[in-house]
């Protein structure tokens, strides 16, 4: 008989956090060099980070414009959004959560 064991992983929700990076330039617009800072929403990246169908930890979020998280979740799909780009955004997303928690210890 096979056990499945599942590996507990602590959901991370910060709303401070999420505002922050609201903040930041579109991610896939600053590869593109089409800088945009309109409507910036915090896209929560998907694949081995997903942790079930609703609940996505907030330490795993990049910054898209709405145009950009339109294409990504409906019209591409997350996984070819990115790598048509060229990049794997688990980097970037790992760089600014390591940022704001740099930030917020030295206050």
């Amino acid at each position: 008989m096979m056990t499945l064991s599942f590996k507990k992983t602590k959901i991370i929700k910060d709303k401070k956090y999420l505002m922050w990076i609201c903040e930041k330039p579109c991610y896939p617009c600053q590869i593109n060099n089409r800088l945009n800072f309109y409507q910036i929403q915090a896209h929560h990246l998907q694949g081995r980070h997903r942790i079930g169908a609703l609940i996505r930890r907030d330490n795993v979020v990049v910054p898209c414009c709405f145009t950009c998280h339109q294409e990504l979740t409906f019209k591409v799909g997350e996984r070819n959004f990115w790598d048509n780009l060229g990049i794997d955004p688990i980097h970037y997303a790992n760089e600014l959560w390591q940022g704001w928690r740099e930030r917020n210890d030295n206050k």
